[in-house]
């Protein structure tokens, strides 16, 4: 919302500026072009890519997803099919976990996981053993614990909400025994 505001904002200080700067710009249009038969030629297509621009935005959809895990070899990017839930879905589980449970800690916006942690800090800044976060990742037990979450991403083609998950699906385990 922010967004469009501050676009109409904008836009109401581009017009204001061209009607303050208009006989700057009737001067400078009549010094670059200066054969009357070429004026308005000229102005007609300035007005129409004008209006195409203004109007563009309302017939576009955009539409973002993401579809598969990019897995990096040598500067070429190939796509690994993953057979996962969607964010959406896994969103939807949680929640409805969340309000099935009573105080339910931590909640998944409290757990914040990045490529550049290992496993050994994710398991102690949400006391969760890194045999659990590996087995959850379906990732083999001899990976070390030192190995940063962004490079077995990438090697294993899991999310990061994948990692968030696992971790809440500890704390809903402990919580359950």
């Amino acid at each position: 919302m922010i967004h469009l505001i501050m676009g109409y904002i904008l836009l109401g200080l581009l017009v204001l500026h061209v009607i303050l700067h208009w006989k700057l710009i009737q001067s400078l249009f009549k010094r670059l072009i200066h054969k009357k038969n070429w004026q308005v030629p000229v102005i007609l297509a300035f007005l129409f890519i004008t209006i195409l621009l203004l109007i563009f935005p309302f017939f576009i959809s955009i539409k973002v997803q993401e579809t598969a895990v990019g897995i990096h070899s040598h500067g070429h990017v190939s796509l690994q099919q993953v057979d996962r839930k969607s964010d959406l879905e896994r969103s939807r589980d949680v929640d409805s976990i969340v309000h099935n449970e009573e105080h339910l800690e931590p909640t998944i916006d409290d757990i914040q996981v990045h490529g550049r942690m290992t496993l050994a800090q994710v398991a102690e800044e949400f006391d969760v053993p890194v045999s659990f976060i590996l087995t959850g990742l379906q990732i083999s037990d001899s990976v070390l614990s030192k190995t940063q979450l962004g490079h077995l991403r990438k090697q294993y083609g899991f999310y990061m909400n994948d990692v968030v998950h696992v971790i809440q699906q500890y704390k809903i385990t402990i919580r359950g025994s």
